[in-house]
């Protein structure tokens, strides 16, 4: 038997599935993202350049568009969750769309205008899937967040792999699908979690603006690089590897980081590959451009699992509603995306072949964004430690401390005093709010025994004997 967070028992193998489709559903989601923007396959090999770039262009006008207004309606709307009908009706416009775009506007040769319409309303639903996806992911614990979205990232990978490989009408089926089919997911994942926080009138959330503008970075870095690089065929395959790769470091380091498991590590890695990257590009002829644009796309997503995997952090710790934050986060990003690939077109339009010169002022241009990121990140770490998450009371303009950062404050007091390793002070943290063995297995991805042990150190350590001399601890 095993405990949901909402308190319902659920049979050993009904939790299994439950688990599960947290991130095979947000997996199926990162595959309609990457599917769309695969030319090769949507809307179709018999498509034109210039309707396929309209219909993707339109995608992120409308993605940007949803999300900026799910962001300036989050305290009306409170939670995503509590909207299940609309959101699933829009999950269902964004399978109509995607099958439409392909198989009626693209074949009857409808003019750019009409094919951006039809690809930004094809994108609303996308835009509300993702702030449910973020909404379930910010209720898991760390560990939790970290292996599904792992597991997310190369499931999406093998499900992009298989649509890459099937003929177009399959393709574009399957495609097609794949909103219906994450929802379907995010509603069964919906309730195994905690529901999260309502806005309350008299608390400000603060957004955790530089972190946000570090993925802006980050994201624009990313276009400005591919902009010089040679027609590397297959680029958006190149981005579902390694969004697979990423996926599989994040397993790795979960598993075989137990004990030191800090998704830091994957901004510190991020910042020399996407260095290395921008100052490849002058070099990168049409055998090595393949290899420099994997490192780029490498490069971003990594940087942007490590904001969200933040994001869904601060949530958690700080009792911040998700939907304003990752809306946002996802805007500016999508935002910064859509400017560099404006900025791309254009570039290409003028010049069909640019000269060294040009490489040297992109080279510079990169170089420069990647510097105000690091400049950004290291001044960060100092002036505000929890990334501007705690709420500010409205009518004294000082931080709101809520219960969850008491018990993360007492939990961290803790762990200092009694020198905890960071899996102890995971166990103590689940122990403290009344989790069952079972539970802490299922959410630690532990064995009983191990957890046993655990737990038995962990009481040694702290001077107690039981779980009923726990409680106390943080009264």
């Amino acid at each position: 038997m095993v405990h949901d967070n909402s308190g319902i028992v659920l049979e050993d193998g009904r939790a299994r599935i439950v688990f599960s489709l947290r991130y095979l559903g947000m997996g199926l989601f990162i595959s309609w993202l990457c599917c769309t923007h695969i030319v090769e396959l949507y809307p179709g090999i018999d498509a034109l350049a210039e309707q396929r770039d309209a219909i993707t262009l339109g995608m992120r006008f409308g993605d940007v568009g949803m999300l900026v207004l799910l962001a300036l309606l989050a305290p009306n709307i409170h939670s995503i969750g509590n909207h299940m009908k609309p959101v699933g009706a829009l999950a269902a416009l964004t399978c109509v769309g995607t099958a439409v775009c392909a198989w009626v506007l693209v074949p009857a040769g409808a003019s750019e205008v009409v094919l951006e319409l039809a690809g930004a309303i094809t994108a609303l639903g996308g835009a509300c899937l993702l702030c449910l996806w973020a909404q379930i992911y910010s209720r898991l614990n760390s560990t939790q967040a970290i292996v599904y979205g792992g597991a997310s990232f190369v499931f999406s990978s093998l499900v992009s792999f298989v649509i890459a490989v099937a003929t177009p009408p399959y393709a574009v089926a399957f495609t097609s699908m794949l909103p219906i089919l994450s929802f379907a997911c995010a509603w069964v994942s919906l309730g195994s979690v905690d529901p999260e926080p309502v806005y309350a009138s008299s608390v400000r959330y603060p957004v955790p603006w530089k972190l946000i503008a570090i993925m802006g970075l980050a994201a624009l870095i990313s276009v400005v690089s591919g902009t010089l690089l040679p027609n590397v065929a297959g680029g958006s395959i190149l981005r579902n590897a390694a969004t697979g790769a990423c996926g599989a470091i994040l397993l790795i380091m979960a598993f075989t980081l137990r004990e030191r498991c800090d998704i830091r590590l994957l901004a510190r890695i991020a910042f020399p590959l996407a260095l290395f990257t921008v100052l490849l590009i002058p070099f990168a002829n049409q055998q090595l451009g393949t290899f420099v644009s994997f490192t780029g796309k490498l490069a971003y997503v990594w940087f942007a699992a490590f904001v969200l995997l933040v994001m869904c952090g601060i949530c958690r710790q700080f009792d911040v509603p998700s939907l304003r934050m990752f809306a946002t986060a996802r805007a500016c990003s999508e935002f910064a995306i859509l400017l560099g690939v404006l900025v791309k077109r254009e570039f290409w339009d003028v010049f069909q072949q640019p000269d060294p010169a040009f490489q040297a002022a992109f080279v510079f241009v990169g170089l420069v964004l990647l510097g105000l990121s690091v400049r950004i990140w290291v001044r960060e770490s100092t002036v505000n430690s929890d990334w501007g998450a705690a709420g500010i009371v409205v009518e004294t303009g000082l931080p709101e401390e809520t219960a969850a950062m008491k018990f993360e404050a007492r939990l961290d007091e803790l762990a200092s005093a009694h020198n905890l390793t960071a899996r102890e002070k995971e166990m103590l943290e689940l122990i403290a709010q009344g989790k069952t063995r079972s539970d802490i297995c299922s959410e630690l991805f532990l064995s009983e025994n191990t957890v046993k042990t655990h737990a038995r150190n962990l009481y040694k350590k702290l001077g107690v004997h039981s779980k009923a001399e726990v409680a106390p601890l943080f009264e």
